[in-house]
């Protein structure tokens, strides 16, 4: 989760961005982000359907963009007519079912009508030249991650958005991101070597966690690179980087990282072991560093009273 120091305007509040995007009907899904009635907001794993999202505007004229996107929610609106006229004869099984694949209909409406009302709003003037927008799931890894964490980089710079929730690999072993230890010259997928007992699992499992943690520096340095109005994008912006596991199952001393935020009062270069307290906690006391007044989130039980946020 990516979340950066709210301003006065955002063309889109909140990006969700998954390597397995998608959401099943099932038990299964490709998104870590849902909405306030605890359904799965649907995800996006295409650099280039990324970038005609958040910087098409500059790209194409105003009036095919227009005429494309009353296209899209015409269509929308027939799809979701005729399932709501199918969701009457399922039964209840089938009927919650029906109602996420309706929800995600829905979330994918709002995006469309969200922008078509930036259309005209002229964007900041960026560099894209160092985009590989024709990278896929397929590609290298690095290549990959490097370009959907550029395109995370250039719509913070622009405030084309508030939010990201990127997910990097599922943790359930499935999907396309359980190859990529393969394709980094390990011998196992992702899954495997989450369950390796041998010494030598282990050390493959730490050399992708540590590719994965060069990919997050990286995106740091991007964003630090980035200027923004006092101090850089990253001095605004809050990084967390974490796993809902911290061993094989168990949602336990899970090891989180949080960067950037210097202007919000993080503080940096510490390590802080709050044993027993809810991973919520955490999540309540950024949403307090961003001014957003809540009184809890999840499961917490107050905010992080010492050490992360001076």
């Amino acid at each position: 989760m990516i979340a950066p120091h709210t301003k006065q305007y955002c063309r889109q509040p909140s990006l969700v961005l998954s390597i397995d995007a998608g959401v099943g009907f099932l038990s299964r899904t490709g998104t870590i982000s849902y909405n306030l009635d605890g359904k799965p907001i649907p995800a996006e794993n295409s650099p280039q359907r990324i970038f005609d999202r958040l910087f098409r505007s500059n790209q194409q004229s105003l009036n095919a963009q227009r005429e494309q996107l009353r296209k899209r929610l015409r269509l929308v609106d027939a799809v979701l007519e005729n399932s709501r006229v199918l969701n009457q004869q399922l039964g209840q099984s089938d009927r919650e079912k029906m109602d996420q694949y309706l929800t995600s209909l829905n979330e994918i409406e709002q995006r469309l009508m969200a922008s078509e009302k930036w259309i005209d709003v002229p964007l900041k003037t960026q560099d894209y030249s160092h985009l590989q927008l024709d990278v896929t799931t397929e590609s290298e890894p690095a290549d990959y991650y490097r370009n959907m964490f550029d395109l995370i980089a250039l719509a913070f710079d622009a405030d084309v958005t508030r939010t990201v929730a990127f997910m990097l690999n599922r943790e359930d072993g499935m999907g396309i991101s359980d190859t990529f230890p393969l394709k980094l010259g390990l011998t196992r997928t992702h899954h495997n070597l989450s369950h390796a007992g041998d010494k030598e699992g282990q050390l493959e499992f730490a050399r992708y966690d540590l590719f994965l943690s060069q990919q997050i520096a990286k995106f740091l340095e991007r964003l630090e690179q980035y200027k923004d109005a006092d101090g850089s994008v990253l001095d605004n912006t809050l990084v967390l980087f974490g796993s809902g596991c911290s061993t094989t199952h168990n949602p336990a001393n899970l090891p989180t990282l949080l960067a950037g935020g210097t202007k919000m009062g993080l503080k940096h270069g510490g390590h802080w072991n709050y044993d027993g307290t809810p991973l919520c906690n955490l999540y309540l006391s950024l949403l307090h560093s961003m001014q957003i007044p809540e009184t809890r989130f999840g499961d917490s039980t107050g905010s992080l009273s010492t050490g992360v946020f001076g």
